[in-house]
């Protein structure tokens, strides 16, 4: 190569590096539009150019590879590994996934090289899982002395209590945040810790244990009685003592458990019925058909409360009851119509429940008139279901009778009355489903009925033209509405497709109470001398606090505020004219 070829060579390689770099951060600009900004890393990995499927996606992948890490631990002149998936509870990502920062749109050449020199570092959130740290950590290192309780032997005889060690649960927290970013070994702190319950405490009741051990517990359910035998068993009772200092008394979970599952459950368990959808044309509803077989089990969690109570009552208080055990109900099997499988409907999404006990004749008849006019709905994806649309006309025509709704004057009859009854059902169906509540409000003052089941706080009142109930179908696929009532319960359930993992409703936080204020009175001319009407009777007014905390498939959580304000009602009479006078300020009708 001549020496003018060689220079002009070089030449187009020293223009050519420029411009690629150019054509690079141009093609870059593209890549990165909507995604995240360059420089971003989680647990030390790169999380830059993606979008928030992506991102999510990758967190998850990271935070299994976490769990699958192993950490040093080291007490004094021990030293062992262990997973941290055997110390901590399931990593999140929540709050990088919120924090982590997006390109809105495509961003420019400039934006792109400043933000690649400003890096971030994202950890996620996590906790230490105590009960599994103990166990885990106390099979691997041998100088940890256990804190034993005093305990009984199988025959009764009472074992003396033992002093321990106990891990510093607050230390070993710090230490597992610390080594996120530094690796490094975890120092296994302890503290001498003292047993909570000592053969002292237990000599004065030595006749009452030596009573258990020669008698059986009676356990009671439905039409069947059993003998649960301690004879051999005793050494199964733990003792500990609870916040307030009490001594609990516990049989071991798996003796329990296995004695439950083995000999009640396979005694009382009925399988549920078949319960059919199928997809009516003519009405484009869905019609339901049960062979109306109720499943039932045993409620093996409740049973486990009760028969540890007996034996608390028996050992300290030498009572020697009969044990109740408790049942659940179970879910029939779905059997659904192909046109509706295909759309999505696939199985139960949650259910919504209330009861109305003492409520009057008329009130039954307009929330069974209205639970009738829900079943069988479809509520098509992405739709805003609203109440009041789907309700119809409130009069004799459609079956509804006068019965009790607040109004202006009082608490009067009126068509329709108690139909707050069927939306307060299908609102807690919707809270329960995940579903996104647009429009909602409480009652202007506190209706018993809404309290039988979990309290105040979760009632939705409605009045066509006045007040709705709305909400959007977000899970992606159609949901059917079944509505019925049994006695005196209401169920709104949907069938669809499950878009979340679970939903859980905390509360109620009450407070802010106020007290009714002085008797109204009203004059009505019409009325005979010497009457009076008792319109409305004092109620005591509150706030009321719950929250709704979506769990979504991957355990990550949305909290939602659910505030109800509930006013205070002086007592309200009308009176013939020969009583005195007040005005009254007026209100929003509503349904009770």
């Amino acid at each position: 190569m001549t020496k003018k070829n060689q220079i002009l060579l070089i030449l187009a390689i020293t223009l050519s590096v420029p411009l690629l770099i150019v054509a690079t951060l141009f093609a870059a600009t593209f890549h990165f539009n909507g995604k995240t900004i360059p420089s971003q890393k989680y647990l030390d990995k790169n999380i830059s150019g993606l979008s928030y499927q992506e991102l999510n996606s990758k967190l998850s992948l990271l935070d299994n590879k976490l769990n699958q890490t192993q950490a040093t631990l080291v007490h004094e002149d021990e030293s062992t590994k262990v997973f941290l998936e055997e110390l901590i509870q399931d990593p999140s990502h929540e709050e990088v996934l919120k924090s982590t920062l997006f390109y809105k749109g495509r961003p420019t050449i400039a934006q792109l090289l400043k933000d690649s020199f400003n890096s971030q570092k994202y950890y996620p959130n996590i906790e230490l899982d105590q009960s599994q740290a103990t166990e885990a950590i106390s099979s691997k290192l041998q100088n940890l002395t256990p804190t034993l309780n005093a305990s009984i032997d199988k025959n009764g005889q009472i074992i003396d209590s033992q002093d321990g060690l106990s891990i510093d649960m607050e230390n070993l927290q710090n230490q597992l945040e610390n080594y996120l970013t530094k690796k490094d070994i975890i120092n296994v702190d302890t503290i001498s810790t003292q047993a909570e319950v000592t053969s002292k405490d237990l000599s004065p009741f030595q006749a009452n244990i030596d009573y258990l051990k020669e008698n059986s517990l009676t356990l009671l359910i439905s039409d069947k009685e059993y003998e649960l035998s301690l004879f051999d068993n005793l050494d199964q009772i733990e003792f500990s003592r609870d916040e307030n200092e009490s001594i609990q008394v516990n049989l071991s979970t798996d003796f329990i458990t296995n004695y439950l599952n083995r000999v009640v459950r396979p005694d009382i368990k009925i399988e549920p019925g078949k319960l059919t959808l199928t997809y009516n044309e003519e009405t484009e509803k869905v019609d339901f058909e049960s062979d109306s077989t109720k499943g039932v089990d045993l409620n093996v969690e409740g049973s486990i409360d009760a028969v540890n109570l007996a034996i608390q009552s028996q050992i300290f208080s030498a009572q020697q009851n009969p044990i109740y055990l408790s049942t659940i109900d179970l879910e029939p099997t779905l059997e659904i119509d192909p046109v509706l499988k295909e759309q999505g409907v696939t199985e139960l999404i949650e259910t919504g429940y209330t009861t109305f006990r003492g409520s009057t004749y008329n009130r039954i008849t307009n929330i069974n008139v209205g639970m009738a006019t829900f079943n069988g709905l479809i509520i098509q994806p992405d739709e805003e279901f609203s109440f009041n649309e789907n309700l119809g006309p409130v009069d004799a025509s459609t079956g509804y009778v006068p019965e009790l709704v607040i109004k202006s004057i009082g608490t009067i009859p009126e068509y329709g009355g108690g139909l707050c009854q069927v939306s307060s059902t299908m609102y807690r169906a919707a809270l329960m489903s995940g579903l996104e509540i647009t429009e909602r409000d409480n009652h202007s003052y506190a209706v018993s009925y809404y309290a039988q089941v979990l309290g105040h706080g979760l009632d939705a009142t409605i009045y066509p033209g006045v007040k709705d109930l709305k909400f959007i179908n977000n899970t992606g696929y159609p949901i059917v509405v079944q509505a019925y009532a049994e006695g005196t319960s209401a169920y709104f359930k949907f069938y669809g497709t499950k878009h979340i993992d679970r939903v859980e409703l905390v509360g109620p936080v009450n407070s802010n109470y106020r007290s009714p204020g002085p008797q109204s009175v009203t004059v009505n001319p019409n009325l005979p001398a010497g009457t009076v009407k008792v319109m409305d009777n004092p109620v005591t007014g509150f706030d009321s606090y719950w929250q709704r905390i979506i769990y979504d498939k991957d355990n990550n959580k949305t909290t939602e505020d659910i505030f109800s304000d509930y006013r205070a009602v002086n007592s309200k009479l009308v009176v013939s004219p020969d009583y005195y006078d007040t005005k009254e300020e007026p209100s929003t009708p509503e349904s009770i």
